[in-house]
């Protein structure tokens, strides 16, 4: 009965999920809103098809746990860099700033201390996805306000684990000893960061490598869900934050090349765990209360975008950002974010309750739900038509232009090519020893599938001019045409084929060029053919060309009616010419063309002699034939065959 209970709730939950994440998109609303929105839809306080939110505690856990193990993954030591001084310098002045004034006002509207406090770090949590989202499809994740905006992310993702240390301290779980356990906490907790950061900058590497010259992809997925599930369970059973401990675990792989696969093969565990921890938080809204209490939800939502917007804009102010950039940082950070809902949760479950924050949960839904319209509504007024970014200042380092998806022979010989030309090329490649030698020949080199949406963004398909997939699977292939494709409609696409059977699919997919094998096979057969049979060069070039413009009519014929083009018959028919050098043993050495009667003879014409590296057109009767001069004979095959016969019959013989 248990089990049935626990079916009919997932089959709930994600049936109600599909048909409000259709409604949410085509109303524009961004995914985390229509999750909440479904949560309140069937929570107790809604339909009531869930009764008891209880049953979705552990798969909401579960959410926690891989949101926080995907958070460490994308914190490797070079983005943090990148934007360090907005992670640490703007990343502390938002926070502090927005949690005093959070907690000044949740105070004066009459919240004890405790309940106040939690209440003002959720606020000044913001939502990263969300936020990263605009910035990305309006192309401004490199202006300066998008690095800005991700600097503060950053701080605040990472500043999240210790809050939740902090949280069960202000529910008054502890004893009066409380402030120093809680200190002592923390300090255990950055210690573990630092042992968990030099074992994972010594073993995790060697144990990744052992993964990808073992092949089997699957390994990596089974220590992806070991490490995280793993590492909550350890910290956990500690007394920590499981949470904590999958965090820990993300930053152990974090620094790895592996990361980014990594990252794309746990994808599929955190939309789900993660979706049912929105669908939970959901459920602690109680829209009849939201609707009673509508004028003080919506005041509170305004507050929050208002205050909190002006706080991130003095905080960037601070860092030298003027204008446009000040004012779209503000925009983009004013929403209350994902981790609210964690820390409001934590708080309810640590002896704050959950009645402090009943008004807090759906205004701070209302501020997710609004932060889409109030970053567009900024950025048309600030700069009106445009949806691009401001330039950073800085030099943006060379882009690729040419991204190889699989690294076999065919693309080893085109990067060698594409390397001599010194043309920025990018290598995405699965199979991490090809991969390793891509990467030792000084090659950008990204592990990962090249199916998968993650691994080729990661790669820049967005700003490449050119990808080109050569696998040896036809699936595979299809498969990245196609997401290549939706990613980036303006890349040129070059795809290989294993049959001509494949050609039609690939084009399908969005493929502009496709190179089947076994078309060239059996055009390069035909043109080692027709160079035995004295096809002049130009002619062979053309029919080659004839052969792969015309490629889909001739697959599309009856077997028998594919022959040689009327203009390639006549050509074998009419004549052509030929060249043969004079062997040291030839009959001809000291005759003179006119002793040797060739034209007589084969019927063949000589219409021009090479010597020593000079042409001699035309040569009268009296030019005598020496070794190694190289004859241009003019006629039909036939004719040239005779003529072969006469000057060089070895060769003939042969």
């Amino acid at each position: 009965m248990h089990e049935t209970s626990i079916l009919a709730t997932v089959v709930v939950l994600f049936g109600s999920a599909l048909l409000v994440l259709l409604l949410s998109r085509r109303l524009g609303l961004p995914p985390v809103a229509g999750f909440l929105l479904t949560g309140t839809l069937v929570g107790p306080a809604g339909l009531g098809l869930i009764p008891d939110a209880e049953q979705v505690e552990s798969f909401a856990e579960l959410g926690v746990v891989f949101l926080l193990f995907v958070v460490a993954l994308e914190l490797s030591l070079p983005r943090l860099r990148q934007v360090g001084r907005y992670l640490v310098v703007g990343g502390t002045l938002q926070f502090v700033l927005t949690s005093a004034a959070g907690w000044g006002i949740a105070w004066a509207l009459g919240l004890p201390p405790g309940p106040a406090a939690v209440a003002a770090m959720a606020v000044a949590m913001s939502s990263t996805a969300i936020a990263l989202k605009v910035l990305s499809d309006r192309g401004e994740l490199q202006a300066s306000h998008g690095r800005a905006a991700l600097g503060i992310l950053l701080f605040q993702d990472l500043v999240f684990v210790p809050l939740l240390l902090v949280v069960p301290v202000l529910g008054g779980v502890s004893d009066a000893d409380a402030g120093g356990n809680a200190l002592l906490r923390i300090a255990t907790g950055l210690g573990i960061v630092g042992v968990a950061f030099l074992v994972g900058r010594t073993l995790v590497p060697l144990l990744l490598r052992q993964i990808v010259e073992s092949g089997i992809r699957e390994l990596f997925l089974l220590l992806a869900l070991f490490a995280c599930l793993g590492g909550a369970l350890l910290t956990g059973a500690l007394g920590f934050s499981p949470a904590l401990g999958a965090f820990l675990a993300g930053l152990l792989i974090a620094d790895s090349e592996y990361h980014h696969h990594v990252l794309s093969e746990t994808g599929p565990f955190r939309d789900v765990f993660t979706s049912l921890f929105f669908i939970s938080v959901g459920m602690l809204l109680d829209p009849l209360l939201a609707w009673e209490n509508a004028p003080a939800v919506l005041g509170l939502a305004v507050l929050a975008i208002a205050g909190k917007g002006a706080l991130v804009a003095v905080s960037v102010a601070l860092l030298g950002l003027k204008g446009r950039a000040r004012v779209l940082s503000a925009a983009t950070l004013a929403q209350v974010g994902e981790f609210a809902f964690v820390l409001l949760g934590a708080g309810a479950v640590s002896g704050l309750g959950a009645g402090p924050y009943a008004l807090l949960v759906p205004a701070a839904v209302l501020t997710m739900l609004l932060s889409p319209l109030v970053i567009h509504t900024v950025a048309a007024r600030w700069d009106p038509g445009s949806g691009g970014g401001e330039s950073s200042g800085e030099a943006e380092a060379p882009r690729a232009r040419v991204l190889l998806g699989g690294y076999g022979l065919n693309n080893q010989n085109l990067l060698r090519v594409l390397r001599s030309a010194s043309v920025p090329t990018v290598v995405v490649d699965l199979d991490g020893r090809t991969a390793a030698r891509a990467a030792g020949e000084h090659t950008h080199v990204v592990f990962g599938d090249v199916t998968r949406a993650d691994a080729l963004l990661h790669a820049g398909i967005r700003t490449v001019d050119v990808a080109v997939f050569a696998l040896s699977d036809p699936v595979a292939s299809v498969l990245a045409v196609r997401t290549a494709r939706r990613l980036n409609p303006g890349v040129v696409v070059i795809a290989r084929a294993s049959r001509v059977t494949e050609i039609q699919e690939l084009t399908r997919a969005g493929a502009d060029e496709v190179v089947a094998e076994e078309f060239e096979t059996s055009i390069e057969i035909v043109t080692r053919l027709l160079r035995r049979l004295h096809v002049p060069g130009n002619v062979i070039r053309a029919e080659a060309r004839l052969l792969r413009a015309d490629a889909y009519e001739m697959l599309r014929r009856v077997e028998g009616e594919v022959g040689l083009t009327d203009r390639l018959a006549r050509a074998l028919a009419a004549g052509t010419t030929d060249t043969v050098a004079l062997p040291p043993e030839s009959p001809a050495l000291g005759q003179s063309l006119g002793a040797l009667q060739l034209r007589s003879r084969a019927g063949a014409t000589v219409v021009s002699v090479v010597r020593d590296g000079k042409a001699h057109a035309n040569p009268s009767v009296e030019w005598v034939f020496a070794a190694d001069d190289i004859l241009f004979l003019l006629g039909s095959h036939e004719q040239i065959q005779a003529a072969l016969a006469l000057l060089d019959p070895a060769s003939v013989d042969a």
